[in-house]
């Protein structure tokens, strides 16, 4: 049974992998964050715009929303232009919350663009360390990169490279997923990791990459 950590005195290599996995553990909950954060924006957006009236969200956000209402009934134009809507205690929170989302968005957005620029510095000291690897594996770039990035929250890359064990864990952990979402994070994390770095490390004439048999959990 693998171990949950990487032992202290390991190569550099590993630790820059592991550090990576790391990385792509954050970088999942920031983009779930993210994701989170832009879906609420568009929520409030489409409720503002398609069912302002039948959310009466008029009297909800102004006072004397319903005297606009009766002089755009009358139609007395010189008293519209010249009146002033009164906003309630719920629109200033409104307001704040729409601030603070849209802040929040843009440090979100910001903490997953510096992080995946961490991610490419450690990718590329796995790929230009020089060292004999323990237990190289060969495969496919192309094959073992986009079933990381697709599929890789349920093991596929993990199959592609013979690893049926930890795959088929990583296949049970994506399905849990579905009831607990911090099982199918994991794995997302760190397939993720996997597949960001095998798009650093040089193909050869096969089109197959070395990579490391990292058979740690972070």
């Amino acid at each position: 049974m693998a171990q949950i950590f990487l032992p202290k005195m390991s190569s550099e290599r590993k630790l820059n992998i592991r550090t990576n996995h790391i990385l792509g553990l954050i970088l999942v909950a920031v983009l779930m964050m993210l994701l989170t954060t832009a879906f609420g924006l568009l929520g409030r957006t489409i409720a503002i715009t398609f069912f302002y009236e039948k959310l009466n969200l008029g009297t909800l956000f102004y006072s004397n929303a319903g005297d606009l209402s009766n002089l755009m009934q009358s139609g007395n134009l010189g008293a519209m232009m010249t009146f002033e809507l009164e906003p309630t205690p719920v629109y200033y929170l409104y307001k704040a919350w729409t601030y603070f989302s849209y802040a929040a968005f843009v440090l979100l957005l910001t903490a997953t663009i510096i992080l995946l620029l961490q991610m490419r510095k450690f990718c590329k000291r796995v790929a230009d360390d020089a060292t004999p690897l323990d237990n190289p594996i060969r495969v496919k770039k192309g094959k073992y990169v986009w079933l990381g990035f697709l599929l890789g929250a349920f093991g596929a890359h993990l199959f592609a490279i013979g690893k049926k064990k930890k795959a088929w864990i990583f296949f049970g952990l994506g399905l849990g997923g579905m009831i607990i979402p911090v099982l199918v994070l994991y794995t997302t994390g760190i397939s993720f990791s996997d597949a960001y770095l095998a798009c650093f490390l040089p193909k050869d004439e096969e089109g197959k990459i070395t990579i490391e048999d990292y058979p740690w959990w972070i």
